[in-house]
């Protein structure tokens, strides 16, 4: 043997004296081992891809992560060798794990423990496979907001009551008030604009159905007036009205002179808003916006929509 460090390892199966007693060929995932059972588990990080080997065929790597806050995750292996990662168990008072659909769960606080192994007993000291538990989203306690739709592709999860009166993203109340006011006197004429945009328990956000705008996520490109900068990036588009017709959203824009056709007083009965999914800040007002379906001049907003999201769910436990 040449200078380095060898790992053996000592496996019992059911019985008197039915051992095993193998030695680890590979150093690939040398960083994790011994992560051999739950107790002894590598802790690793959401998002992180894991590479590791089945190395002899009593070989099962465990591994294990933390959240702190309510999450949903994907979680997937990639393996030439026919390797599964399965669940493997949970701590924590407040741990729970319920699938969501097939390998996308939503757990709580706590750590939770996932397990490689190869049902047929194959190995290999060379084909690695790797392991990723990526973060889709945050989410808020379900007693409170039902889970209504997600877009993991883009990572976006949308919560609200079955009225439509309390909606999340991410875990982030979601915040549509918005207030715009200006006001000039020039020899070309004058300009008295306000508008306001203001959330309360008579606004109601349109949850889903199959002929109306419902929750969905676009590509966020840019636009002139924003009411939050930011970068090009996937936003949460929602609708919002006003169940009893009660002004919520009031457009009072006056010209005079050169301005004169920009002047318009509209109150809309329903909007359309895009919010910042890491926040769940306004960032700008898709339909009705004055400045890009009504005002003279070079205004705009650009994006388009090349997520889908996922609705309605049944869930079950993980057996432990």
């Amino acid at each position: 043997m040449n200078a380095g460090t060898y790992l053996f390892a000592v496996r019992g199966y059911q019985g008197v004296g039915a051992f095993a007693f193998a030695f680890y060929e590979s150093s690939i995932d040398s960083e994790y081992e011994v992560n051999d059972s739950v107790d002894t588990a590598a802790e690793v990080s959401l998002s992180q891809n894991v590479i590791g080997v089945i190395d002899s065929p009593y070989d099962v790597d465990y591994y294990s992560f933390t959240v702190t806050k309510p999450t949903i995750l994907r979680y997937t292996i990639s393996t030439g060798k026919g390797y599964s990662l399965v669940y493997a168990g949970k701590s924590g008072d407040q741990s729970s794990a319920i699938v969501i659909e097939d390998t996308l769960i939503k757990v709580q606080p706590g750590t939770y423990c996932f397990a490689v192994y190869s049902p047929e007993q194959a190995y290999s000291v060379s084909d690695t496979y790797t392991v990723n538990f990526k973060k889709v989203g945050e989410f808020v306690s379900e007693n409170l907001v039902p889970l209504r739709a997600i877009c993991e592709e883009a990572g976006v999860v949308f919560q609200t009551n079955h009225t439509g009166t309390s909606y999340y993203v991410n875990g982030n109340r979601i915040k549509i008030d918005y207030r715009y006011s200006y006001s000039s006197n020039t020899a070309d004429g004058s300009q008295n604009y306000n508008i306001t945009l203001t959330d309360g328990d008579n606004v109601y956000c349109q949850v889903w159905h199959e002929q109306i705008q419902g929750p969905e996520v676009v590509e966020y490109i840019g636009s002139t007036r924003p009411n939050k900068v930011v970068e090009s990036k996937p936003l949460l588009q929602l609708m919002f009205y006003n169940l009893d017709k009660t002004p919520f959203y009031n457009i009072s824009c006056v010209g005079t002179g050169a301005y004169a056709a920009n002047t318009l007083s509209k109150q809309p009965d329903y909007v359309i808003v895009q919010i910042d999914p890491d926040d769940g800040v306004l960032v700008d007002i898709a339909e009705y916006n004055y400045f890009y379906q009504w005002a003279q001049g070079s205004n705009y907003i650009s994006y388009f929509q090349p997520y889908t999201m996922i609705f309605n769910y049944n869930y079950f436990d993980f057996v432990n």
